[in-house]
């Protein structure tokens, strides 16, 4: 019966040992794949390149300038329509007043660079006309012509500068959304949570195989 016993021990210790061995392992590996994703550091890595919204940062950006051009281009139709409602003759003096106002509230909220430049460029256009007829005083008319000619150009140089902003932005987007992707394929927690689930499961039924085999060897020796 001694000899049993210590047939015994010999059989079960070393397979409990590494069934144990691969759980503590596949624990380790999950723990060590959350400290990872919720580390100070990871945290601070994820604020900077990625929005709450999910996006990278730069993309984020340019759905931000996309939908404020919606939000432009709606507040456009909406002074279409009311300067159509502002030519009907039933309108009272309050009703043209309020509409005027709001008119003007909408293109104030809605006026862009562009408009800006398309501005300059007719108020230009009027002290031009100025300066080239008899009755104006054509050095007024060049002064404020020059000035209107500097405006024009800094808001040139702005537009010029919007538009290498808006084409870097783009490139920087689909470079930080290939590095988001690239960064998902390599070892997402998720994966580690399933090689993690798997190892302890093939863990358990090596425990299990090798508790049946010990049974099974002492049926025979009992046999």
């Amino acid at each position: 019966m001694k000899v049993h016993n210590n047939t015994t021990h010999s059989v079960v210790l070393p397979r409990k040992t590494a069934a144990n061995n691969a759980k503590d392992l596949a624990k380790s590996l999950v723990a060590d794949a959350v400290k990872a994703t919720i580390s100070d550091e990871g945290k601070r890595l994820n604020q900077k390149i990625y929005h709450d919204d999910g996006l990278p940062a730069t993309e984020s950006v340019l759905a931000d300038r996309d939908a404020k051009k919606k939000d432009i281009a709606a507040k456009k139709e909406r002074i279409s329509d009311l300067m159509d409602k502002l030519s009907s003759d039933d309108l009272t003096d309050k009703d043209k007043s309020i509409i005027t106002d709001e008119i003007e509230k909408l293109r104030k909220e809605s006026t862009t660079t562009e408009d800006k430049l398309y501005a300059l460029y007719d108020s230009k256009a009027v002290w031009e006309k100025r300066k080239d007829s008899s009755s104006g005083d054509a050095a007024v008319a060049l002064g404020v012509i020059d000035f209107y000619q500097k405006e024009i150009d800094k808001t040139k140089d702005i537009l010029d500068k919007e538009a290498r902003d808006d084409s870097k932005n783009q490139l920087k987007a689909v470079q930080e959304r290939a590095d988001k992707e690239a960064e998902e394929k390599k070892t997402p927690v998720a994966e580690s949570q399933d090689v993690g689930v798997e190892t302890l499961r093939q863990a358990d039924i090596s425990t299990l195989k090798a508790e049946n085999g010990l049974l099974e060897n002492i049926a025979k020796e009992k046999s």
